[in-house]
């Protein structure tokens, strides 16, 4: 089958985007032709969703192009289009319009006037309200957004847009069952909306006992993904003094990741440390594969913070490999994956606080055989995960698709 997938960025900046780098390898192994447009070019810091080895056709909308690039698509006549996380909507539509097309769910595009799922006054909370010319009443007073009515207009007449080009795919793929009663409540039929297994990109990694911990040795944190302000870094370095105070021991904190809240959540870690000995905390920027590896295997605990409703958080089975387990707050679909005293803990998120976050992982490193424990618990959870029966799924809808 020729397979082209369509996403916005051509780097592997978040949980999203390291999906598909891992996901069009394996359909490429199993017999499948795969093409590959992104509508942004990647920079040379950032490493590539696609390895130059698999010799995969790439187009960039940046760098061809609308019309070229859909030329480019026409001529290599794909037998289905995977839509993922699409910016542009003028180019989505064609897409749609021009070929069979599958839109797999990383966000709420075309359900959210501000794409975030989230109203943000008096606090941050996910927000359950179908789309429509209603959101523009609440807009304002809820701060889903800005003050300015302008962008507040622009940004409902894309996602009344988005939500018509959901409406041409012919199937739209979900991680989670909160995405999919997302679309369902929407007024996609049924028959068109799947969830899929969930993915685990490599066998379980052999479970390494670890030492006895020494008094002075740290507890290792770790926060993997973008810096965008709902994802609750903030909140993440309010807790950890917390924490450290009440377990009388260092706490060591990394951030593996960037984006638009790095400066200031950089500058909030400075105080921080500053006014809590027991804590460091250090800001590594994007990493590779290779880097990732290495924090994750010396991770003792992976936290979510993020106060909007993640659609799935594809970071925790990600850790989950590594027998590394989550805290975060019980919103989305995190909960699906994050099963409470058993993988991890959940924080409470009516609403979000910093002593929530503090108290579940508290619950989590206070008692070193509770740990290891929940180390065990989230190795098994993740050998029953299997990568070829995502993979099957996948193939059974575009099958379908595809006719």
């Amino acid at each position: 089958m020729r397979i082209a997938v369509v996403t916005r960025y051509a780097s592997a900046i978040g949980g999203a985007q390291v999906y598909l780098s891992r996901l069009l390898p394996r359909l490429k192994q199993r017999g499948h032709e795969i093409a590959c447009v992104t509508e942004l070019e990647r920079s040379d810091r950032e490493e590539p969703i696609l390895p130059r080895y698999l010799q995969i056709p790439q187009w960039s909308v940046a760098h061809r192009g609308f019309q070229a690039v859909m030329d480019e698509l026409r001529n290599w006549k794909p037998d289905v289009v995977l839509l993922q996380g699409p910016g542009e909507s003028a180019f989505a539509d064609r897409v749609a319009e021009t070929f069979p097309t599958v839109f797999r769910a990383e966000n709420y595009f075309g359900t959210c006037i501000s794409g975030t799922k989230t109203t943000c006054w008096p606090t941050p909370k996910p927000c359950s309200r179908i789309f429509g010319p209603a959101c523009l009443l609440h807009y304002f007073p809820r701060r889903c957004g800005g003050l300015n009515p302008l962008t507040m207009l622009r940004l409902y007449l894309r996602q009344r847009h988005n939500n018509h080009v959901l409406r041409k795919c012919r199937a739209i793929l979900t991680l989670s069952e909160h995405m999919q009663q997302e679309f369902l409540r929407h007024g996609i039929p049924a028959e068109r909306v799947f969830r899929l297994p969930f993915p685990v990109a490599e066998a379980v990694l052999p479970c390494q006992e670890r030492p006895h911990r020494s008094d002075g040795e740290p507890f290792r944190l770790l926060f993997l993904g973008r810096m965008d302000r709902l994802k609750g870094g903030d909140l993440l370095l309010q807790a950890v003094p917390l924490v450290a105070r009440q377990l009388s021991r260092p706490i060591h904190l990394d951030f593996a990741g960037d984006g638009p809240e790095r400066l200031r959540w950089e500058g909030l870690a400075q105080q921080v440390t500053a006014s809590c000995q027991g804590v460091s905390i250090r800001f590594r920027g994007w990493i590779g594969s290779t880097e990732r590896e290495e924090v994750l295997r010396q991770a003792d605990l992976l936290v979510v913070p993020s106060v909007w409703p993640e659609p799935f958080g594809h970071v925790g089975l990600e850790a989950a490999q590594h027998g590394v387990p989550a805290v975060g707050f019980a919103v989305g679909g995190i909960p699906e994956w994050l099963q409470d005293g058993f993988t991890g803990r959940l924080a409470p998120a009516n609403p979000p606080t910093v002593q929530g976050l503090a108290d579940a992982i508290y619950e989590c490193l206070h008692d070193e055989a509770r740990l290891a424990d929940l180390r065990r618990n989230t190795r098994e959870f993740a050998s029953r995960l299997s990568m070829d029966a995502h993979l099957k799924a996948i193939e059974e809808v575009f099958c379908r698709v595809a006719g």
